[in-house]
């Protein structure tokens, strides 16, 4: 009752929930961010290496082929 009566009470309530749930703190941006680029290179590194695989994969092919001629 008392929160209806107070919009700004009310406000400050949810943001003070909002912000113990996503808290944004620089050292937890930090780690998000580490994180994230780590998470990114090792994708990069990943993708990398399969597309190494499928053209090791494709020149084997081809010299197979180019033998049988």
């Amino acid at each position: 009752m008392a929160l209806a009566q107070n919009p700004c009470l009310a406000l400050s309530l949810g943001l003070g929930c909002v912000q113990a749930v996503f808290p944004q703190e620089s050292a937890d941006r930090l780690a998000w961010g580490e994180g994230r680029r780590a998470y990114l290179l090792r994708r990069r590194e990943l993708r990398d290496a399969r597309a190494k695989l499928r053209e090791a994969r494709k020149e084997r092919q081809r010299g197979r082929r180019d033998g049988e001629r």
